[in-house]
């Protein structure tokens, strides 16, 4: 036999069952109520209204075509996305070529640099080593025409004592 517990458990699920249909009896119930409410409100005959008013075939007509035109606007707007991928793909394509030109020229710009640098330094050397040449040809003239003209003076101051 079940304890006493239990045979309380299984009476209150039986009885939550029971419930259930009456709520929705009740439900239905307030439901007609409301209904008879309305109805006993509404004392004026009025027109029955029907669906196709003109008003509505208008609407339809304008939902029919809005619809459409969304469709086609659906449509541009994919090829306008597609034609922006493309032009993305070029833009990037081109923009990595000249990327890649920009450094060639920098590249070929900077070797042309080194390279004057290095004629320069070159020019410098030979110039710093013509002055110094220029330099020391000018001391040995200097050296001849002092020897030259001491050598002068002494036949001339021979000649001059003989």
């Amino acid at each position: 036999m079940l304890p006493s517990d239990d045979t309380t458990h299984i009476t209150q699920v039986t009885d939550s069952f029971e419930r259930l249909p009456r709520l929705s009896d009740r439900r239905s119930h307030i439901s007609e109520r409301r209904q008879s409410i309305v109805q006993q409100k509404n004392t004026d005959v009025l027109p029955a209204v029907s669906v196709e008013t003109p008003h509505a075939k208008i609407a339809w007509r304008q939902v029919i075509q809005l619809r459409e035109e969304n469709r086609h606007l659906r449509f541009e707007l994919e090829e306008r996305r597609v034609e922006m991928q493309q032009l993305i793909a070029a833009y990037t394509s081109l923009r990595a070529q000249f990327d890649q030109e920009a450094t060639s020229i920098h590249g070929s710009y900077q070797q042309e640099r080194e390279l004057y640098q290095s004629h320069l330094q070159a020019l410098q050397d030979e110039r710093n080593r013509l002055q110094e040449t220029y330099a020391d040809l000018e001391r040995r003239y200097m050296d001849l025409y002092h020897t030259f003209q001491d050598a002068v003076e002494e036949e001339a101051h021979r000649m001059v004592t003989e």
